[in-house]
């Protein structure tokens, strides 16, 4: 199962890259989608996961 990074919230900015919450939205849900593709995660931890993403943009 696809842990990512946890994203704080909606219009802060992550501490570490200094990158906008949407850019590592994108970035994780780039990562998401590679594992999918892999088969090393299903598709219902995908769509699980990837609307936990979208929900902080």
């Amino acid at each position: 199962m696809y842990r990512g990074k946890p994203i704080r919230s909606k219009n802060s900015s992550a501490a570490s890259t200094g990158a906008p919450v949407s850019d590592r939205v994108k970035a994780a849900l780039r990562k998401l989608k590679e594992l999918r593709e892999a088969g090393l995660i299903s598709n219902e931890e995908y769509e699980r996961k990837k609307s936990d993403l979208l929900d902080l943009l």
